[in-house]
């Protein structure tokens, strides 16, 4: 397939779904790993926006991440895939191995390429394609390659929901603060969380004008530039960037990288797999966060007037 340019928007979005709905077996529920942080937390008028982190902030992971970032933690077990002729069983190592090498090759071409990127994003269903050359599988479009895609994530990278997000978002009804999302992504990681949700981003609150997705934009954090489509678009409904809170559970892609665009920050330390303090990294050592959640509840009484800590 390789004479074709292969990108995300080819993918059928039904298939998808139908793929997440044959796979419910593979979903099971997950519970968090408390930290020993201490919540941070107060009151604060002049937020009128939230924009959130998805993995390890409103999805637990196993792997405390997403899963192209965190492939070391899958264990070598059989992966199939499957062509429109063929079907075989192959070691995780050896597909992540393979995965391993054509990331950092597409990393090293775009920022060769370009004089701007400096945290590139690669787009999976191009490396699946990548992936179906090097093992020798000829007949296939691009409905198999998202599928495969999709399947491997699931299998290799076990997601959830965080406690408290159901009580979060029925919180956010009828409230006036604008929602949205800045994340490390790919085509799957909405269609994951709307399939554990049981409901769409729209009908969640979020607004697609402010969702940025890493895959969309060709680069993700620490890369600020993630950013830009939602804050201009706040921007123009009169929204300051310090009116902004954002909510993620890394020091450095998160509360580093909104804090420098002026954003207000929480810190998500409610699961030690994904909590990342970054300490020995000099980039986090002068940079705090306004607040530090250590339960997505507490939200409500960074945003709301006269809500205790319970």
């Amino acid at each position: 397939m390789n004479q074709k340019l292969l990108n995300s928007s080819m993918i059928s979005i039904d298939k998808a779904h139908t793929s997440l709905q044959n796979m419910a077996n593979s979903f099971s529920s997950l519970s968090v790993i408390e930290t020993n942080m201490t919540p941070l937390i107060y009151y604060d008028p002049d937020i009128k926006a939230v924009l959130f982190d998805i993995y390890g902030t409103l999805l637990i992971s196993e792997a405390g991440d997403i899963g192209l970032t965190a492939l070391d933690q899958g264990e070598d077990r059989l992966f199939t895939i499957e062509s429109l002729n063929d079907k075989r069983e192959i070691r995780f190592n050896r597909i992540k191995s393979i995965l391993l090498e054509r990331i950092k090759a597409h990393h090293e071409c775009i920022k060769n390429e370009s004089t701007w990127i400096q945290y590139p994003e690669v787009d999976i269903i191009s490396l699946w394609d990548e992936v179906f050359q090097i093992l020798d599988f000829r007949e296939y479009n691009a409905d198999i390659l998202s599928t495969t895609a999709l399947n491997f994530e699931v299998f290799s990278n076990k997601v959830w929901l965080m406690p408290g997000i159901v009580p979060l978002f029925e919180f956010f009804r009828g409230k006036s603060f604008l929602l949205g999302i800045v994340s490390n992504a790919q085509f799957y990681t909405p269609l994951l969380f709307e399939h554990l949700l049981g409901k769409s981003l729209k009908e969640l609150g979020f607004e697609e004008k402010f969702i940025s997705w890493s895959f969309q934009v060709q680069c993700g954090k620490p890369d600020p530039r993630i950013f830009k489509n939602p804050l201009i678009h706040l921007n123009r409904m009169g929204i300051e960037n310090h009116e902004i809170l954002y909510v993620g559970n890394d020091m450095l892609n998160d509360v580093v990288t909104a804090s420098v665009l002026g954003l207000k920050t929480a810190l998500f330390a409610g699961d030690r797999r994904s909590l990342r303090m970054r300490e020995e990294d000099t980039r986090v050592m002068d940079i705090s966060p306004n607040y530090i959640i250590t339960e997505l509840n507490q939200l409500k009484i960074i945003l709301e007037e006269g809500l205790n800590e319970e």
